[in-house]
């Protein structure tokens, strides 16, 4: 009987991976399909929005509360976060620029 090595199937289940972030108006009209109660689109399709119902069905319920609250925060926008001051005295802000590589 061997003894070791690697078994097929073994270690953690890979996590699904979310598609890429959509505009506002592509995530109201996910959250318009994920509304329908049946669609054209076959059990197989991998479009956008197939594959965002597919991840808000997932057995992982992190995953499926992820998936919903990355989609209505695009559609009604990020709640307000607020800044508390407690000290006295002037306050600078810089401007933070992301770029692609150093500009000299």
């Amino acid at each position: 009987m061997p003894r070791g090595g690697s078994r097929p199937g073994a270690g953690r289940a890979k996590k699904p991976t979310k598609p890429a972030a959509v505009s506002k108006s592509e995530a109201n009209e996910i959250l318009d399909f994920l509304a329908l109660k049946h669609t054209k689109h076959t059990a197989d399709c991998w479009c956008l929005k197939c594959r965002w119902r597919n991840l808000s069905r997932a057995q992982d319920l992190r995953l499926r509360f992820q998936v919903e609250k990355s989609l209505l925060d695009r559609v009604l926008g990020l709640p307000a976060q607020t800044i508390q001051q407690n000290h006295s005295g002037t306050l600078t802000l810089e401007q933070l620029v992301c770029g692609a590589g150093n500009e000299e």
